[in-house]
């Protein structure tokens, strides 16, 4: 029987890496290693590319990964990892259960008007409107979370999918708040300026938080840092005074001084320098 292959070259990256290094594939496109063709790095910045494309939309993102790479795609698995710190890595672990482990992207379809347009009292949107942020909004107002969202992923940091649904909750608060601005809901206006303010803080975007951040760049506090971390080292032998500064200062400031002093023939060892 012959022996597995101990290393794989990365299709994207061309460098040969460990087995270890690439997700396991269901595929029939890759039976030789029943790895994925490209490593886990590089799966990484093919997702991240695509969020970018998708405008921070994580979910058709991943779906798009999936049928590129002949990965089964399951809605619910996604939503279930989306909120996990290496979510990729938690997708392909649960993707293994008893359930899925044999599925491939042959198990799902494209069908025809999977994405419909929805007429709703003020207007038409596509389903894809509703599935992000959820029934119960006019047509205006899913129109106005996307902007305001789309907003926020411009200046906000957006790449881990816990940042994406802080962003999310940010817009819908944000909207949330120009309902109690025109309903005159003093109260509740208050209590969403607050609760967005938290939230702003959960994603470490609050003025004073950026302060402090620029205020670590800033010049003096980078000397400051290289001069405890990378002291200037002694000088070498060859550069020792090598402009007589030593010699000048002895024979025109400290020999003068010490005749007027009377301390010339006394000695003081090193702290004449």
């Amino acid at each position: 029987m012959a022996r597995k292959a101990e290393k794989i070259i990365c299709s994207c990256c061309e460098n040969e890496k460990r087995v270890s290094e690439f997700y396991k594939s269901n595929s029939k496109l890759n039976l030789v290693t029943g790895k994925l063709p490209i490593c886990k790095s590089c799966l990484q910045d093919r997702y991240n590319e695509l969020l970018t494309i998708y405008e921070g939309n994580s979910n058709d993102a991943w779906r798009h990964i999936c049928f590129n790479l002949d990965i089964f795609y399951d809605e619910n698995l996604y939503i279930e990892c989306s909120s996990k710190d290496n979510f990729i890595g938690e997708y392909f672990r649960l993707l293994s259960t008893k359930d899925r482990k044999d599925k491939t992207s042959l198990n799902n379809t494209l069908k025809n008007g999977d994405v419909n347009d929805i007429a709703l009292e003020d207007g038409v949107i596509n389903s894809e409107l509703i599935d992000f942020w959820g029934e119960g909004y006019s047509a205006s107002e899913y129109n106005r979370l996307e902007r305001k969202y789309k907003k926020y992923t411009k200046h906000y940091p957006n790449k881990r999918l816990q940042e994406q649904e802080i962003l999310k909750q940010l817009a819908e608060l944000d909207l949330m708040k120009e309902k109690c601005r025109v309903g005159g809901d003093k109260s509740g206006y208050d209590k969403i300026s607050t609760q967005i303010r938290k939230t702003m803080e959960d994603l470490n975007v609050l003025p004073k938080q950026l302060a402090d951040d620029e205020e670590e760049l800033t010049l003096g506090n980078i000397i400051k840092m290289i001069e405890y971390e990378e002291p200037i080292p002694m000088t070498s032998p060859e550069f020792d005074d090598v402009n007589k500064i030593e010699k000048i200062m002895d024979k025109y400031f400290i020999t003068p001084f010490k005749r007027v002093l009377g301390l010339k023939n006394k000695d003081f060892g090193d702290i004449d320098e």
